[in-house]
């Protein structure tokens, strides 16, 4: 993957990630969600990814 712009901008903690998902699902644990997220196609191979988390 090529560098993530979003790098440039420490205090905007998006990600750019692969949009690619698994064909399988996994049943998660209410106990293991410390956060939510907020994501964003912007091509179709490629997304944004920004915590909401505020530590």
């Amino acid at each position: 993957m090529e560098q993530d712009p979003f790098s440039l901008y420490p205090h905007f903690p998006a990600k750019l990630y692969s949009s690619a998902m698994l064909d399988s699902l996994e049943i998660i644990h209410l106990a293991w969600i410390v956060g939510h997220f907020a994501r964003w196609a912007i091509v179709d191979d490629r997304v944004v990814v920004l915590s909401l988390c505020r530590d």
